[in-house]
């Protein structure tokens, strides 16, 4: 018994210590720095990985990283038709997450696959639409006419601040998603993902299926 307890405590502590990235890679040098880099007009993210993003809308484009210093040149940020795209061009592990902050103008789409989180303010416009697979947590705050959410794995969505006219959802997994609708609600849910809405929506339809869940907050 002594021994399975040593081993157990063992496996707790060498989990707490697991570092954050994709597979071991390079290993980041603990001297954090911050550069900016040079990014064309976008109104859609596309990130994999592991990364920590803040994006303040309404503003001039613009991106930021602050992370281990010889970390930060292995993540790969480019524009391409309209897409911001971020990415690491190897594996590398960390202690922390690469932070990355971005403005813009106007966001109408964010696809993520990965671990990672996103914060989005200021947000004001006709449309957003979200493809999140993985387990990333994403909180959005601002105004828009249509919210459309295609959520997978065990992500997290909260847009309570995020005032929605117009919202539908695709939840399948694990799922959570917290959301805002004044006139519309439309919600798909499979497995044991779970919604939550406010805002009165006029019209509200709900397919659930497996253990998942819509209900009134």
């Amino acid at each position: 018994m002594k021994i399975i307890s040593i081993l157990l405590l063992t496996a707790l502590l060498t989990g707490c210590s697991v570092m954050k990235g994709l597979g071991e890679g390079v290993h980041g040098s603990g001297v954090i720095k911050s550069e900016k880099r040079n990014v064309e007009a976008f109104t859609a993210l596309d990130t994999s990985g592991a990364f920590d993003i803040e994006i303040v809308c309404q503003k001039e484009p613009s991106l930021e990283l602050e992370g281990d210093d010889n970390i930060l040149p292995l993540v790969k940020a480019e524009v391409r038709g309209g897409t911001l795209y971020l990415s690491p061009d190897k594996p590398y592990s960390t202690r922390k997450s690469v932070r990355v902050r971005i403005t813009v103008p106007n966001l109408e789409s964010i696809s993520s696959s990965g671990a990672g989180s996103f914060r989005v303010t200021e947000l004001k416009n006709e449309q957003l639409k979200i493809d999140t697979s993985g387990a990333s947590n994403i909180d959005l705050a601002g105004q828009t006419r249509s919210l459309d959410l295609d959520m997978s794995g065990a992500s997290k969505v909260d847009s309570e601040s995020l005032k929605a006219e117009r919202v539908r959802i695709s939840l399948s997994g694990a799922g959570k998603a917290n959301v805002y609708a004044s006139e519309e609600l439309n919600a798909d849910v499979s497995g044991a993902g779970s919604v939550t809405y406010t805002g009165d929506p006029k019209t509200v339809n709900k397919k659930v299926s497996g253990i998942g869940s819509v209900s009134k907050r």
